[in-house]
């Protein structure tokens, strides 16, 4: 398996940066909208997405970026979005902390009154009150000739889960999720660590698999490992995969579904129909099998699209 380098275009092919002052407000339109707009290539050299990838992907979300017209408009509606939206939509507490949030108003409704409140995962409410004017402000915008005040607003220690903050003042309402976890997952007090491994399959074969380690072998490591007080293995997804002719792709980052089990992972001799089919004992026996059968096993990588022909030539 080779790691190949990919390279976003444009639609004349060309791979670059733009560094005109319109492509970088264009890149500041993608940052907003949570594109990342460039990356390290395996060569830890800086791929740039180029402007036609970038309009592309935010016209799919609905974000006008056509020409430098649009761009400043869709960037100018961002910000008001922003300061109207009130709340981020969602903040964490690790370890229960209190939180300091970002609350942003009309600085109309600076001195109204305000009603706050944490809706808990188990159900309970619990009121904080506080008027707007008590909180402390934390910068002043003017936005497309609106006047906003952002404030910080103060959250007291919650218990774990998901709750729902729901705010309102002057009449205009804004929630947020707020969600309290530890860093930690849970330990029993004084119960012993638990030994564990992690292996891919394949790379666990033996002697009698073909090359690349199979379910067979998956099962004898478990009763090897248990024999020595282990009692966890995790390893890699075993699902569905291109792996034959012409798409071959064995990455785990290519498309999968949960729906189909890779068949590669089979150990083709022990299923059941195998003792039962003479031709494809014959073929495993045949001296040109045996011989590939030894190339595999002594290949330091694995070489998916040869193996899984084999494979699939017994199992066909």
């Amino acid at each position: 398996m080779k790691n190949r380098r990919l390279k976003i275009r444009d639609s004349k092919g060309r791979c670059g940066t733009d560094g005109s002052p319109q492509a970088e407000r264009l890149r500041e339109l993608a940052r907003q909208a949570g594109i990342m707009t460039s990356y390290l290539d395996t060569s830890q050299r800086r791929q740039e997405a180029s402007p036609a990838t970038l309009r592309a992907i935010l016209a799919l979300w609905g974000i006008p970026a056509g020409n430098p017209r649009e761009i400043e408009a869709s960037l100018r509606e961002n910000v008001l979005k922003h300061w109207r939206q009130g709340l981020a939509p969602v903040s964490v507490s690790w370890d229960g902390r209190p939180l300091k949030l970002e609350l942003r108003l009309p600085a109309r409704l600076e001195k109204d009154k305000m009603k706050c409140l944490v809706r808990l995962e188990d159900g309970q409410t619990r009121v904080v009150t506080s008027a707007p004017d008590r909180l402390r402000t934390l910068r002043r915008a003017n936005v497309e000739g609106s006047e906003f005040v952002a404030k910080q607003l103060p959250l007291p220690e919650l218990s774990w889960g998901y709750h729902l903050l729901e705010v309102e003042a002057g009449g205009s309402p804004c929630q947020a999720l707020v969600i309290s976890a530890p860093k930690r997952s849970w330990w029993p007090s004084g119960h012993p660590r638990d030994l564990g491994a992690f292996l891919p399959v394949y790379s666990m074969h033996s002697e009698r698999s073909w090359g690349a380690g199979n379910l067979s072998d998956l099962s004898r490591m478990a009763d090897w490992f248990g024999s020595l007080g282990g009692n966890v293995i995790s390893t890699l997804p075993m699902l569905g995969a291109f792996l034959g002719r012409p798409v071959f792709e064995p990455s785990p980052y290519s498309p999968a579904s949960r729906l189909f089990w890779n068949e590669f992972y089979i150990d083709v001799e022990s299923v059941p129909e195998f003792a039962a089919c003479g031709p494809a004992r014959r073929l495993v026996r045949s001296a040109a099998f045996q011989q590939q059968l030894k190339e595999f096993r002594r290949a330091s990588l694995v070489d998916y699209r040869a193996q899984m022909s084999a494979r699939r030539s017994v199992l066909e």
